[in-house]
C-alpha cells in the first residue's frame, strides 16, 4: 500500500512514479491519499498508462487500486494510430 495523504503536490505524484515508473506492465499498488488528490490522480494515470479502479472515498480520504497497463509512449502513438 502507497499512503500518500500526507504529502503536499506534487509529492503524491512523485511517489507513484516512483513505485510504478519502471515496474512491468500489470504491476498495481493500492494508493491511499487525499480526496483533493483526485483529479491530479486521474491526469497522471491518463499520460502513464495507468488504470485506476475501485475509487472509493472515506472522508477526507480516497482509496483506489493503480494499475500499469503499460508504456505510455506506446498508448499515446496507437491512439494517434487509430485517430483518437
Amino acid at each position: 500500500m502507497l499512503d500518500v495523504r500526507g504529502l503536499s503536490c506534487p509529492g503524491p505524484v512523485l511517489k507513484l512514479k516512483a513505485v510504478l515508473g519502471n515496474a512491468p506492465q500489470g504491476s498495481a499498488v493500492h494508493l491511499k491519499a487525499a480526496r483533493s488528490f483526485e483529479p491530479d490522480l486521474l491526469n497522471w494515470a491518463k499520460g502513464a498508462a495507468c488504470t485506476v479502479e475501485g475509487l472509493s472515498y472515506h472522508e477526507d480520504d480516497l482509496e483506489a487500486q493503480v494499475i500499469k497497463n503499460g508504456n505510455a509512449e506506446a498508448v499515446e502513438s496507437a491512439g494517434r494510430e487509430s485517430g483518437t
